[in-house]
């Protein structure tokens, strides 16, 4: 019985570090997307390029208008079909979207 006791011990200890790096790998990849998220909302606010209102044009094609800078995500109204619609954008995203801010449009008559 004593050489039971002595194994399940030393199993114990062995396994003890293992699990505990397992958790921490599990925990760190659960959060990474938040952070990421905070990360770029933080750098595409303090960047002040876009800002609440601005006339913007995403990948190129598609006219929006920002309706919130957050620091999780970013909110585009775009027209489609002559529905409004809002595009609720991660920040992590925004870093391979092409975005240009709209300084003046034409008006043709």
């Amino acid at each position: 019985m004593e050489h039971i006791d002595k194994i399940s011990l030393d199993v114990a200890v062995w396994l003890t570090p293992i699990i505990a790096l397992s958790l921490s790998l599990i925990i760190g990849l659960a959060i990474k997307n938040a952070i990421t998220n905070f990360m770029c909302g933080v750098r595409f606010i303090m960047g002040e390029a876009f800002n609440t209102g601005d006339v913007v044009v995403i990948d190129g094609s598609q006219e929006a208008l920002i309706i919130r800078v957050g620091i999780y995500e970013t909110v585009f109204q775009t027209e489609q079909d002559g529905k409004t619609l809002w595009r609720h954008v991660p920040n992590s995203r925004l870093d391979f979207m092409n975005i240009s801010r709209v300084i003046k449009q034409r008006h043709e008559n």
